[in-house]
């Protein structure tokens, strides 16, 4: 719920420098911004009936903060590697949603179920738009993804806390994790979705705390 609703930040950082960037862009934006929403709004909902908290309460609490984007500043520099981090955000999200499966299953609500499906569908849909935007605008930039991808995933490592930015929240996840993501960047370059194993099962403690890393299988 909390990095849906961070959509919103990220999109008001870039509104102040996207302005120059492509009509594919920015129609890729207006839908993204949508679908996140919307996305937060379901899992507000879900949030407020399951621990007995109001949605003003929710509201409130998460419109505290707007985001620290200055250490991510050079992340974001240029239309294409925007799109190279969102596109990396977005798959690592899809993965991480289909491993949730099972536990949206046990709510016993198909309605439920089948909401969590169509958004973990709308993740790997922004995956495939922002490679896509690459492919056909900044080719020339895909010799270099393989290394910006590794700088992305030195990011997500090695941060101590999330700074309400949507991105970078995967600091939790094993490196195996986040290196099959790039390999599933790399391989759209080659070949699509076709042959991509999207193996997303991960393994929590129970006995840790929310913060502490899962360990992917």
């Amino acid at each position: 719920m909390l990095t849906e609703f961070d959509a919103k930040n990220l999109a008001n950082y870039l509104t102040r420098r996207d302005r120059s960037f492509s009509t594919e862009y920015h129609r890729f934006k207006r839908a993204w911004q949508r679908d996140e929403w919307n996305h937060y709004l379901g899992f507000r909902k879900i949030y407020s009936l399951i621990y007995e908290v109001s949605e003003e309460a929710i509201i409130r609490e998460l419109e505290r903060d707007s985001g620290d984007f200055a250490p991510l500043e050079r992340f974001l520099a240029s239309e294409f590697k925007v799109c190279l981090v969102l596109a990396y955000d977005e798959i690592a999200t899809f993965k991480s949603y289909l491993a949730e499966f099972p536990f949206y299953c046990t709510f016993g609500d198909s309605r439920v179920f089948r909401w969590f499906r169509r958004i973990t569908s709308d993740e790997l849909n922004h995956f495939i738009n922002c490679v896509e935007i690459i492919k056909f605008i900044h080719a020339e930039n895909v010799p270099v993804i393989s290394s910006h991808v590794d700088d992305l995933i030195e990011q997500d490592m090695t941060r101590s806390r999330y700074r309400r930015t949507f991105v970078f929240d995967h600091y939790w996840y094993s490196q195996v994790f986040l290196n099959h993501c790039k390999r599933i960047i790399e391989h759209y370059f080659v070949d699509g979705l076709k042959g991509a194993n999207f193996r997303g099962r991960i393994e929590t403690n129970s006995s840790a705390t929310f913060h502490e890393r899962y360990r992917y299988l």
